[in-house]
């Protein structure tokens, strides 16, 4: 048996191994200024688009004071773990939105095999 094997080193491996730590390193960054996963996800995609237009007010007020926090933190270079009340628990995972834009995406595809997409 070799000491060393150079099959890890495939592109598809490293790819998976980039991809891994950049979205780790994402949560990491967005735990320091309050975030959540979701509030980093881009606004222009038609999927995501729609389902911000019919989530709650209430979610759409959430997270446009954690964006103006992160914000706010990153040009103060100050860390939100460090003016968090302790009775907050940060969950960057918590899915809100995601549900919808899943639902969405699932229609799209449905109209697309039905071609019935013509508005």
């Amino acid at each position: 048996m070799k000491p060393f094997d150079f099959k890890l080193f495939s592109p598809l491996f490293v790819a998976i191994i980039v991809i891994l730590v950049f979205n780790k390193l994402k949560i990491m960054i967005s735990l320091h200024i309050g975030l959540r996963y979701e509030d980093l996800l881009n606004n222009e995609k038609p999927a995501i688009k729609e389902a911000l237009e019919l989530a709650d007010p209430d979610y759409i007020k959430g997270r446009m004071r954690r964006l103006k926090r992160a914000s706010d933190m990153s040009f103060k270079a100050k860390n939100y773990l460090d003016y968090k009340p302790e009775s907050v628990k940060l969950d960057p995972y918590h899915k809100d939105l995601w549900i919808d834009v899943e639902k969405i995406e699932k229609r799209n595809e449905e109209y697309e095999l039905l071609d019935l997409y013509k508005k």
